[in-house]
């Protein structure tokens, strides 16, 4: 059977569904990639002339069952803890009025700083939400955790997340990853308007992730396309077709590997700005056997990812 097993039988593509990013919040834990997710937000509420939500999550025990004397010190901890974020968030506010947009800041408390923000946005009414992540990997990843991936899997609105390694706010180059799946579908729907609203170059990446077969390696056959080598123009045809073609001067390209390091490794070769992923949002179990491809996106792109898709899982 040929590859790939499928064929599209029509653009996916519907124009004129994004919703303009009228009401950006930002999630502050005062770290200096907060304040660099700070500047993405102040470029992409410039774009869409928004007003822009400072939330910072304040870390609150008081449900937990311990004695009255701690539960008592506690409650004083919080208090000089929100004064003093309040004091820093009106410092930030002040940076986007000067940047000539409205701005509010937010408290929420909760155990854990992800909850926070997850049940802040699950009351609040935004259209997007941008965040420093700090790239952590392996062990120390497995220990702590990641509020950025947890709300990036759980939150009902897209999420723009800002690396550590992330070049200052610009959007010129845009990568759009494509697996012809519903989600890359999503994310495929806002090309024509960002391209517009950024004035962006736009390129559609599909990734030919196909493991060989051992037999093929002990004769020397190393690819897929060595063995199919019309592969690469069928695949690159269904990509075009896929994305509509809406995009002027959009580039289509097809690699094969690796997905999440396919994808990082372009994104640093040709200085993209910005990659829009769908995300698939893997149940607990698929997640911790798996991990996602957007997850490993985010955790080691070299600009910021801005993934599409709705928070159907519950998260308790």
């Amino acid at each position: 059977m040929p590859w790939p097993p499928f064929s599209v039988q029509h653009s996916f593509f519907t124009k004129g569904v994004i919703m303009p990013y009228k009401n950006i919040v930002v999630a502050m834990d005062f770290s200096g990639n907060a304040h660099l997710a700070l500047d993405y937000a102040i470029y992409i509420g410039k774009t869409f002339q928004s007003h822009i939500t400072l939330l910072h999550g304040v870390v609150d025990y008081s449900g937990v069952n311990i004695d009255a004397a701690t539960q008592s010190e506690h409650r004083k901890y919080l208090e000089i803890e929100s004064r003093n974020a309040i004091e820093k968030l009106k410092v930030l506010s002040e940076r986007v009025t000067r940047a000539g947009l409205e701005s509010d800041i937010q408290l929420e408390e909760d155990i854990l700083p992800a909850d926070a923000i997850l049940n802040h946005l699950a009351r609040k009414k935004y259209d997007l939400i941008v965040m420093g992540t700090h790239g952590m990997t392996g062990f120390k990843k497995w220990l702590y955790g990641s509020v950025a991936e947890k709300v990036l899997r759980y939150a009902p609105i897209p999420v723009c997340t800002v690396h550590h390694n992330a070049r200052q706010a610009g959007i010129n180059k845009i990568l759009f990853p494509v697996d012809f799946s519903d989600h890359s579908k999503i994310a495929v729907q806002q090309a024509p308007e960002l391209a517009a609203a950024f004035d962006s170059q736009i390129t559609f990446l599909n990734v030919i992730e196909t493991q060989m077969h051992p037999a093929y390696y002990a004769g020397g056959v190393q690819s897929i396309m060595e063995t199919d080598p019309g592969i690469q123009q069928r695949v690159s045809s269904l990509l075009k077709e896929f994305c509509g073609q809406t995009v002027p001067n959009a580039r289509y390209e097809v690699r094969e590997g690796l997905a999440h390091k396919v994808i990082t490794e372009y994104a640093a070769g040709h200085e993209i700005d910005l990659i829009v992923m769908g995300t698939h949002g893997y149940n607990f179990l698929d997640h911790i056997l798996l991990g996602s491809t957007t997850e490993r996106v985010v955790s080691h792109a070299p600009c910021a990812v801005l993934t599409i898709g709705h928070g159907t899982q519950n998260p308790k």
